[in-house]
């Protein structure tokens, strides 16, 4: 019994010891959080853009349509086009259609410089206009010209 009482008492004061002795240490150490900035086009398909004109019509043709734009909170964007495959610079400003019709149109983009929102998308329109006065090529009642362009978002 005594040697089962020496032992707890030595225990004990052995434990007291170990928590007299506990201290504590800290350290600093970064959090590094990188964000890679984007943009997106959120519409699923941007709509067909069609001007109708009749030859010698005496008021502009004009068409519209649609897109949105979502990007990083605070990123500047602008927008520009170009063709389908992105070869060329046919921008906004003026252009001549294929030749099934040869009519001089131009394209325009509200709010072209714009900065990110977050979640929230903003709505661009794209505005076509032919210009009145023109008599266009056409050797059949209707022709039409299908001009394949890609919006870019440049951030």
């Amino acid at each position: 019994m005594k040697k089962i009482a020496l032992i707890a008492a030595m225990a004990a004061a052995l434990a007291s010891s170990f928590s007299a002795q506990a201290a504590s240490v800290s350290g600093g150490f970064n959090v590094v959080v990188n964000l890679t900035s984007a943009c997106e086009i959120t519409t699923p398909s941007i709509s067909a853009l069609t001007l109708n004109y009749t030859s010698f019509q005496t008021t502009d043709a004009t068409g519209t349509t649609n897109f949105d734009v979502r990007c990083t909170t605070s990123l500047p964007y602008t927008i520009s086009l170009g063709s389908a495959s992105g070869t060329d610079n046919a921008g906004f400003g003026a252009q001549t259609a294929g030749a099934n019709t040869s009519l001089n149109y131009s394209l325009a983009v509200d709010g072209s410089g714009r900065t990110g929102t977050g979640l929230t998308a903003i709505t661009h329109t794209i505005t076509g206009t032919v210009a009145n006065g023109q008599s266009g090529t056409c050797a059949t009642a209707t022709c039409s010209d299908t001009l394949a362009k890609t919006v870019f978002i440049n951030y």
